[in-house]
């Protein structure tokens, strides 16, 4: 009964109900599809560019730059902090 009852549940969830697959290898190739298109879903493959954008990656580095300053600030022990890159002195 309690198969049967989470069988239903899942069906009634809206979610892909894989059954009467004809070996486990093909059980897996359908959740394996099923995850992928749910994660390009969610998380859409950004373009591959080059090179970044330069602004971007600039903004990326500031806010690393001001968390390791802050990160620093608390820090007891002297002027460099273990998670700045390439252990700058901040």
């Amino acid at each position: 009964m309690q198969l049967d009852d989470l069988k239903q549940r899942i069906r009634a969830s809206g979610l892909p109900a894989r059954e009467n697959y004809k070996s486990p290898d093909d059980f897996a190739d359908l959740v394996l599809k099923d995850l992928l298109a749910w994660i390009d879903r969610d998380f859409p493959p950004e373009e591959q560019s080059a090179s970044k954008d330069a602004a971007s990656l600039e903004m990326e580095v500031a806010i690393h730059d001001t968390h390791c300053t802050r990160l620093s600030e608390v820090f007891v022990g002297g002027g460099i902090h273990p998670t700045c890159p390439l252990g700058q002195s901040v």
